[in-house]
């Protein structure tokens, strides 16, 4: 008797695109892919070069980033430019579509600080920290602010501008400021959300402080960790 050979139809790999008529599900698509959100996250103040991205997302690597870059720019997120002289160096910048998703970052943000597993003390960088200023951030308490603060986070200068009730981010050294903060990103976040008094006072002694303090009193008094009620 002879044994026949048994062949079998080779699977389809599983589709990881959900391909509904359901504009949510269709968004996800295209950002849902592990590290699509860091990298939108890192291009929400402005264009960065590669290394730049690497550098500020905590545990990707060259190839991943590579893949994510490709795959955002494909969907119509983000696409490559080049700065003007004297720089005139490559980099990667959102779309008006892609800086269009800015609000879907402050309800995560919202959402995700909710959760009882959230831990700020892990890495964070620059950028995620400054859009957590505008997310967090308690309407009410800031009502009465009004002006510039400097922050220098790793050695870089971002802005935080209160205008009514408007609050803009900016990269870069502003012209005017009330108050200069600098520090790691991590410690700054320790002393705005903290839990605890001791914790958040020794989260602000690592801190450089120059200005107007009361102001910046006054803006740290406008968050706080959030708190759930589900």
């Amino acid at each position: 008797m002879t044994s026949e050979k048994l062949t079998t139809a080779p699977r389809k790999p599983a589709s990881r695109r959900y391909d509904e008529g359901c504009a949510a599900t269709h968004a996800m698509d295209i950002i849902g892919q592990r590290w699509a959100l860091p990298v939108m996250r890192e291009l929400m103040l402005g264009p960065r070069r590669f290394g730049d991205l690497k550098n500020s997302i905590n545990g990707i690597s060259a190839n991943l980033l590579t893949q994510r870059l490709g795959s955002l720019e494909a969907g119509g997120v983000l696409r490559r430019a080049t700065l003007p002289p004297p720089a005139s160096v490559p980099v990667y910048e959102l779309t008006r579509w892609g800086h269009a998703a800015l609000p879907l970052f402050d309800a995560m943000g919202q959402w995700g600080a909710r959760s009882p597993g959230h831990d700020h003390r892990r890495p964070l960088s620059a950028t995620a920290l400054l859009l957590t200023l505008r997310s967090m951030i308690d309407g009410a308490a800031a009502a009465p602010l009004e002006g510039t603060i400097r922050l220098t986070l790793d050695g870089e200068d971002f802005s935080w501008t209160k205008d009514g009730e408007d609050i803009r981010l900016a990269r870069g050294t502003p012209d005017r400021w009330r108050v200069s903060i600098a520090g790691a990103p991590d410690v700054l976040a320790g002393w705005l959300f903290g839990e605890g008094e001791e914790a958040m006072l020794a989260a602000a002694d690592q801190l450089s402080v120059e200005g107007d303090l009361d102001f910046a009193m006054r803006f740290a008094d406008c968050f706080g960790a959030a708190s759930s009620d589900f």
